[in-house]
């Protein structure tokens, strides 16, 4: 479905390949090295690596069973047909362009997440694309930001038995995990 979509609307392709984060270390990486310890971890599924997969590699470094995927790499190169203990979704999460996107790419890492696995993901202020709040300058800027907050949140009640806002985390900019996927509730097309 996410092909179908970016056919629709080739912007959305363009504005998800152009946030394709380039750093080492990001607040989800370290909130997930500092909560889920590698021997704790199990098969880790870093959605969203970017086209370099700095964070799979540093993960890996660091004695985690780590996998990239992305979009934007070659396909053979990652692997959407398994699932995961642990999924993390860094600094990509804001990037979905129309609730229809984020819907898919929320579907997608439900069903990457084996049961009784996890997800940690962030929700970084800036960008924050069409499928957020924040784009349209309808509120103040703090009470956009815990709009966007609590749909995610919401969001991912709705596919998962327990959600928290990993503490120490920038409210601004929080890291969630969202633990023990909820069977049914999504499509599985989304995987293709």
């Amino acid at each position: 479905r996410m092909g179908e979509l970016f056919e629709r609307d080739p912007d959305l392709k363009s504005v998800a390949v152009s946030t394709s984060r380039p750093w080492d270390e990001t607040a989800t990486s370290k909130a997930l090295v500092a909560k889920i310890p590698s021997d704790e971890a199990g098969t880790v599924l870093d959605y969203g690596a970017g086209k370099t997969a700095k964070q799979t590699a540093i993960l890996r470094e660091n004695g985690y069973d780590a996998t990239a995927y992305d979009f934007t790499i070659a396909p053979g190169i990652h692997d959407l047909t398994r699932q995961y203990d642990t999924v993390m979704a860094s600094n990509m999460i804001n990037t979905q362009g129309s609730d229809e996107m984020l819907d898919i790419t929320l579907d997608q890492l439900q069903i990457a997440t084996k049961s009784g696995g996890r997800r940690v993901l962030n929700l970084p202020i800036t960008p924050r694309k069409g499928a957020w709040q924040a784009v349209d300058g309808a509120k103040s800027p703090k009470e956009l930001r815990e709009a966007d907050v609590d749909k995610l949140v919401n969001n991912l009640s709705e596919r998962y038995d327990q959600v928290e806002i990993i503490s120490g985390t920038p409210a601004s900019g929080p890291v969630i995990m969202a633990s023990n996927p909820k069977k049914g509730g999504f499509n599985r097309e989304v995987m293709g």
